[in-house]
């Protein structure tokens, strides 16, 4: 599993790198068309890697762990640590999940990945200039939601043969 998701997070990197370039070209006026593709290639690459590992990324609760993986890539130390633990407790089906919660963590992925689009895509704004920028940008996010989605799925699968091991010694 962790080869294929690698692999897969290889040949995903070089599709945002070309695409980063391609965009990159007309500057300001390409850029609309570059958030929304780069996200999109995280987001099936997030749910390629859950597919990989076993997981239906049209299960609402599978949604949320992938809205989770997108929030851990774009975190702070603080915030990775919460993360963690909420991931950790998963699987816990005794546990209630909020819709609010929930959103706020979509709230913040969107925030932070404004935040980090602002900054990384304001020099692709410059046409031409904007090839290496962009290819840059766009590579270096998709491989660090790659690497991570990787990360977590396969923390998540280790746990699931933990708890499913403790059970049959329970018995």
């Amino acid at each position: 599993m962790k080869m294929a998701s690698l692999a897969l997070g290889e040949q995903r990197k070089k599709a945002a790198t070309i695409q980063g370039a391609s965009t990159g070209i007309g500057g300001i006026f390409t850029l609309a068309i570059d958030i929304p593709a780069v996200l999109a290639l995280s987001l099936k690459t997030i749910q390629d890697i859950a597919i990989i590992h076993g997981y239906d990324p049209r299960d609402k609760k599978e949604r949320v762990f992938i809205i989770k993986c997108l929030q851990f890539s774009s975190a702070d130390v603080v915030g990775k640590q919460a993360i963690l633990n909420e991931l950790s407790d998963f699987n816990n089906e005794n546990k209630s999940r909020e819709v609010i919660s929930q959103l706020q963590g979509w709230r913040e992925v969107t925030l932070t990945y404004t935040e980090s689009f602002g900054w990384k895509k304001l020099l692709q704004m410059v046409p031409v200039a904007g090839i290496v920028f962009g290819a840059f940008a766009n590579r270096s996010m998709v491989s660090d939601l790659a690497e991570t989605a990787t990360m977590l799925y396969q923390k998540r699968r280790i746990l699931e043969r933990l708890e499913k091991r403790d059970l049959i010694e329970e018995k």
